[in-house]
């Protein structure tokens, strides 16, 4: 639809041109652009495993950060909107098109994940754009397992194919709405799963399925490229060391090569150098695979500002 549109606009400036030069007389105006004339919009994509599907807890949110619980159970509008899909092969929770940011947008509705701390930001810039998050994850899966892409081995995975039709469908919501949507970059934050003591081959393999998995990213969603040479840009969380990511060294090596192939397009957030805690909540029982409401809200924090730095927002 958005292609024809263009041909559409491209043809009614040329004519109009034409008719302009005909009448004579006056300096020749060159045609607006399209990309001015069309109503565009930015997306950005949250992907990954449970940190970025979010089982961090709103209640201990309420103990940590109270304006901040207060400010997002609210019905007040946030200016960025999100779609979104949790638990994503069972469906677990999933937004009815695209929503103001709250809590409850993680897991389940009693959860919270990087979004918070992503709007947050975001609300407080000046965008080039209006800005849209479309949010698909999968706790307990691997790079290695399920999220392999288009040009492993192995062909596509059931999440990555599952993730692709989300976001074509989470498009289309946009395009149906009158706008024509605009990729601009991708914040994962997956690994734990291939970091674990009983699947030590997934970590070994975890550099080059990341690397095609950025690099596949680019080619399958290419229509929603601005520009033929553009670039996703592509923020990678690198996992904490709590105990049962074993491998979490050598995962966040593999996150730090790739990033560095390409450091205009690519940034390395490094979790355990930013001090993100796992070991705090919720106060009766504590989840050491999730970080705490504090360090979940600096995470998405981070992605926001990381995405910030390539200036595409």
């Amino acid at each position: 639809m958005k292609k024809i549109f263009i041909i559409f606009m491209c043809l009614f400036f040329v004519f109009s041109i034409s008719a302009c030069n005909k009448g004579g007389g006056g300096e020749i105006i060159p045609p607006t652009k399209i990309e001015d004339e069309i109503n565009g919009v930015n997306v950005i994509v949250l992907m990954g495993q449970s940190n970025a599907e979010g089982h961090t807890w709103n209640n201990m949110l309420k103990l940590t950060d109270e304006e901040t619980y207060n400010r997002y159970t609210s019905n007040d509008q946030t200016n960025v909107k999100m779609m979104y899909l949790t638990d994503a092969l069972n469906k677990k929770n999933m937004s009815d098109g695209f929503e103001d940011i709250r809590l409850g947008m993680g897991y389940d509705s009693s959860r919270f994940g990087p979004e918070i701390g992503m709007s947050m930001v975001f609300d407080s810039k000046e965008l080039k754009r209006d800005l849209y998050i479309i949010k698909y994850t999968a706790g307990a899966t691997s790079l290695y397992k399920d999220w392999h892409s288009t040009s492993t081995s192995k062909g596509q995975g059931l999440l990555y194919t599952g993730f692709l039709n989300f976001v074509y469908d989470a498009l289309a919501v946009l395009e149906e709405e009158g706008y024509f949507p605009f990729i601009k970059g991708f914040c994962f934050m997956q690994g734990e799963a291939d970091s674990t003591s009983d699947h030590l081959e997934y970590a070994t393999y975890y550099e080059e399925y990341l690397d095609l998995f950025i690099n596949d990213l680019n080619e399958d969603l290419s229509y929603y490229k601005e520009t033929e040479d553009e670039v996703f840009k592509f923020v990678d969380a690198g996992i904490s060391n709590s105990s049962p990511w074993f491998n979490y060294v050598k995962i966040n090596n593999a996150k730090y090569k790739c990033a560095q192939k390409d450091t205009l397009n690519r940034y390395y957030l490094d979790t355990i150098s930013l001090g993100l805690r796992f070991n705090l909540e919720p106060t009766n029982n504590v989840d050491f695979y999730h970080y705490d409401s504090l360090s979940m809200i600096e995470l998405g924090k981070e992605f926001a500002e990381a995405m910030l730095t390539f200036g595409v927002l």
